[in-house]
């Protein structure tokens, strides 16, 4: 099992998203990520929200990485 616990949901920042486009990049990376079950970008607030697969949930490393492959950054959520 992952380290978040079976389908347990992940919210971040994201200061650099700030339209559609940007929601739907962030969406279709994260959703590449294994062990991500669903994405949920929100520009107005500038918050990502994850649902992840518990028996494969990825780490804060991979979920990081994939972001700055698009060229965003995270801030997460305690």
């Amino acid at each position: 099992m992952g380290i978040f616990g079976k389908k347990q949901q992940l919210s971040f920042t994201v200061p650099e998203m700030s339209c559609g486009h940007c929601e739907k990049r962030i969406e279709e990376m994260l959703k590449s990520v294994d062990g991500v079950a669903a994405v949920k970008a929100d520009s107005s607030t500038r918050t990502t929200t994850l649902t992840l697969k518990g028996d494969n949930a990825p780490s804060l490393d991979q979920i990081t990485a994939a972001l700055g492959d698009s060229g965003y950054t995270a801030e997460f959520k305690a």
